[in-house]
């Protein structure tokens, strides 16, 4: 191929990786796959994708989702496309990158950046990298990165390659309902294309289900949202089930709201609200308030000291700090920590029961193994018998409500703060 001690002879280069791809040779799955692309034999790279794909080599994944994006194979379909970059993404970290790039430009699933950004970070790229995959917000590099959920496409490629392109038929529903709403047999066929676009995962579908009133649509919506993270799904499921519920603890409805307005927050927190959506949120916010009975703003100087949480430290210093509890934003950094761990032991329950709610204690996972130092307080706390790293002290029963002035007040006077 590259003509070294030897004349350059791409037919027998292309005959010696082939004789390496039949023992399953990824590098030779690489090299035939840039020879054909750079000989611009789409029919020659589509068989060699396909080749690895049923021989189970990893790679044949992402080169063929870039030649459904790229060169137009399959007519750019969009289920197939997604499909290749979960099975990459399942067989390599490395090959995230195809899953970011859906989540990124909304190819299939629906666009949530945290979602993208893992993707991407598990391939090893930073931001430079990444913006040649497309346009990222400007509050990209304050993002949480969060581990997606996306249908599980429990199909061959076979079976998926037999599939339409679910854009197609979800646009002929869509028009059928918003052109043709009073005519019963258009109507009826776009039931029948949304259910088919449901059950494979397609969230702009399961919205549609909303709008279109069909049969339990609220689980769609669920599904749509909880499940898929779809920034619409989430805001209507939240909308429709803060409406129906009554403001009082343990309520579904209002369960299944308080998850959907967190859940949109955490996913989406850095779009606005806007429009009907955002005078819902704010009707919810102000009953959801009055029956935890924080309804009344903090006044300055009311209480003692300020915040919604407490760091206990290894010293046994503690301190007041400010910790969004939907997106946990604020609390990984004072703990140097990308991931935190819930302590529920019978002396915290003992404490919580005192104290008139919950105190959860984070900690780090890996403590011993990073070589911090122990936290006796603590592990006197919690009954451990040792406990590694600074701790995190915050009310969590009341679905994620901060500490009031009151409840400071009260637990570092407990603390001998």
């Amino acid at each position: 191929q590259n003509g070294r001690g030897v004349s350059v002879d791409l037919e027998r280069a292309e005959e010696y990786y082939r004789i390496a791809l039949r023992g399953n040779d990824e590098n030779s799955l690489s090299n035939l796959f840039f020879l054909y692309i750079e000989q611009n034999d789409g029919d020659k790279a589509l068989e060699i994708c396909k080749f690895g794909i049923n021989n189970s080599m990893t790679r044949a994944y992402g080169y063929l989702f870039s030649m459904v994006m790229g060169q137009g194979a399959y007519e750019g379909n969009i289920l197939i496309a997604a499909y290749l970059a979960t099975k990459a993404y399942e067989a390599s970290e490395d090959m995230a990158f195809c899953l970011g790039y859906c989540y990124l430009n909304e190819i299939y699933f629906p666009q949530v950046y945290p979602y993208a950004k893992y993707c991407f970070e598990k391939s090893g790229m930073d931001r430079e990298d990444v913006e040649e995959y497309g346009e990222l917000p400007e509050y990209w590099d304050e993002l949480e990165s969060i581990k997606p959920e996306y249908p599980p496409f429990e199909m061959s490629f076979e079976e998926c390659e037999a599939l339409p392109n679910l854009q197609k038929p979800f646009e002929v529903a869509r028009d059928n309902f918003l052109e043709h709403e009073n005519d019963n047999e258009k109507m009826r066929e776009a039931r029948r294309l949304i259910i088919q676009c449901m059950d494979l995962g397609y969230t702009k579908a399961m919205y549609y289900a909303f709008m279109m009133n069909m049969f339990e649509y609220e689980k769609w919506l669920e599904k749509g949202g909880l499940e898929y993270g779809d920034r619409t799904c989430l805001e209507m499921g939240a909308v429709l089930y803060s409406d129906m519920a009554r403001y009082e603890i343990g309520n579904p409805w209002l369960n299944k709201a308080v998850k959907m307005w967190n859940k949109r927050k955490k996913l989406h927190g850095f779009i606005p609200m806007e429009g009907p959506v955002k005078g819902f949120y704010g009707i919810y916010q102000k009953k959801f308030n009055k029956m935890m009975g924080i309804d009344q703003p903090v006044q300055e100087g009311k209480g003692k000291y300020e915040g919604n949480a407490l760091i206990l430290k290894t010293s046994g210093k503690l301190e007041c700090i400010t910790v969004d509890f939907n997106t946990l934003e604020g609390l990984y950094a004072p703990l140097n920590s990308s991931g935190v761990s819930a302590l529920s032991t019978q002396r915290l329950r003992e404490l919580s029961d005192a104290l008139g709610f919950t105190v959860v204690m984070y900690c780090d996972r890996h403590g011993a193994e990073k070589s911090l130092d122990e936290n006796e307080r603590a592990a006197e706390l919690t009954g451990y018998d040792v406990i590694f790293g600074d701790t995190v002290v915050c009310s969590f029963s009341k679905d994620y409500a901060p500490f009031t002035a009151e409840q400071l007040d009260a637990i570092c006077t407990y603390f001998e703060l």
